[in-house]
């Protein structure tokens, strides 16, 4: 039946509120629905719509994953109109629906057909077997997605191991509105290298974000020239890909490594390495997070002396001029169990550039309070002009505790009540808020 007329008579306004909430719930088969109704009501829908897909099955009125992605991808493939209004994309790998995660048959006679009408004509692709090759299939049908949505602005996708989807790649990506991405490994298997994906990243011109999650190894991929922000979480990568992809990045404004004892190496870049690949962006660079709290470095380091000559701790971060907010674990700036260990109470004052705005500490062995509180004493004599906020932690994680005493004999020391208390009085002279807590 057609809206009457009177509907119409509601501001816009209010129509969007209602499909923000349809759309806060998910109820997509609504949303669908809706859009069959008149003229009015379709477009201001389709973008709630379609504007972003989720494979993850998790919303009202879609099915498996494997299903709602090649459903989709035959939609988007028929109706150039949608695909240009999807802007946001999130692909899933689901192995535990449907079978094993496989496509009917049917559903890959689809993408076998949409392939060759996109000039892919790769014999491979005729012999794919959704039930063997699940992974195959499933890498197929997203890199068709990046081929035919020309508006997408941000990526999400798991990203599956060579030996489980192959190398094949298309001749052309239509990407070049992306601007974020994000590569996470599926189903946490020790990491996943870039391989193919390195050509997606290559065609997306305008990519400015770019998320690695448990990434193991880049290879000699050329970074994004126009990248501003590059965050790997639970990294392990080999120093010597890491920094040369590293010392690419000349605008690069944001940089957040979190090493993982699980896909680390103990070929894996030291906070120092780093540092000392960031120089050719020092200029630009204002938030920086180098963790290596859960680093497998800390493994070979107690047990296996594996580093000799190479630096690991990082002396100085004041040639990055624009520097504003750092978080640092303590293994990136200081080793209590090094030998010959000594500071003299200027470390961190001798560290920091003058623009830093926030600093994030993590755990803080009880060797560092003389150079802690020098660095209080600093900011309240105004050497840190624009510092408003410092969060330390005095408390390791509880792992930690276990690894390191078994390693050197020693028990993780935190700062005292009272060397707290002497801290936070010197930062609140300067109005800077002090927050002293675990990990």
């Amino acid at each position: 039946m057609a809206a009457s007329s009177d509907s119409f008579s509601l501001p816009t306004e209010l129509w969007r509120l209602v499909f923000d909430c349809l759309q806060a719930d998910k109820d997509n088969r609504s949303l669908s629905v809706l859009t069959r109704t008149c003229k009015f009501f379709r477009e201001l829908v389709l973008p709630d719509l379609y504007g972003k897909f989720e494979t993850y099955p998790d919303s009202v009125g879609q099915d498996e994953s494997g299903q709602s992605l090649v459903l989709f991808l035959r939609t988007v493939a028929e109706n150039p109109d949608l695909a240009c209004i999807v802007k946001e994309l999130d692909i899933g790998y689901e192995d535990d629906i449907n079978g094993g995660g496989q496509l009917r048959e049917y559903e890959m006679e689809l993408v076998v057909d949409i392939c060759f009408r996109l000039g892919w004509q790769n014999p491979q692709l005729l012999s794919l077997n959704t039930s063997s090759q699940p992974a195959k299939c499933f890498r197929t049908v997203s890199e068709l997605l990046f081929s035919l949505l020309p508006n997408l602005n941000t990526a999400s996708l798991d990203v599956l191991h060579e030996n489980e989807c192959g190398q094949e790649t298309p001749s052309s990506y239509a990407v070049e509105s992306l601007t974020a991405l994000k590569l996470r490994d599926w189903g946490f298997k020790g990491g996943f290298s870039m391989g193919g994906y390195g050509r997606l990243m290559q065609a997306a011109v305008n990519l400015q974000h770019l998320t690695l999650d448990s990434c193991k190894s880049i290879g000699d991929q050329p970074p994004p020239a126009n990248l501003r922000e590059l965050h790997i979480v639970c990294g392990g990568i080999q120093y010597h890909d890491l920094t040369k992809f590293l010392r690419g990045l000349p605008h690069l404004e944001s940089f957040k490594y979190i090493s993982s004892m699980e896909i680390g190496s103990q070929n894996e870049a030291t906070p120092a390495e780093i540092v000392a690949a960031l120089q050719p962006g020092k200029e630009t660079l204002k938030l920086l997070e180098i963790d290596f709290e859960r680093s497998l470095q800390m493994y070979f380091r107690y047990f296996h002396n594996h580093y000799g000559s190479r630096q690991e701790c990082i002396r100085t971060l004041q040639d990055f001029p624009q520097l504003q907010w750092i978080k640092l674990s303590q293994d990136a700036i200081f080793r209590p169990d090094g030998p010959g260990v000594l500071t003299d109470g200027t470390l961190l004052t001798a560290l920091f550039p003058p623009s830093l705005n926030a600093l994030y500490l993590l755990n803080n062995h009880r060797k560092l309070f003389e150079d802690v509180f020098q660095f209080a004493d600093a900011v309240a004599e105004g050497k840190f002009p624009n510092l408003r906020s410092v969060w330390l932690s005095g408390k390791p994680a509880p792992w930690y505790h276990k690894l390191a005493s078994h390693a050197s004999g020693t028990k993780h020391e935190e700062f005292s009540e009272e060397e707290e208390k002497d801290v936070a009085g010197y930062f609140a002279l300067a109005g800077v808020e002090f927050v002293y807590g675990c990990y």
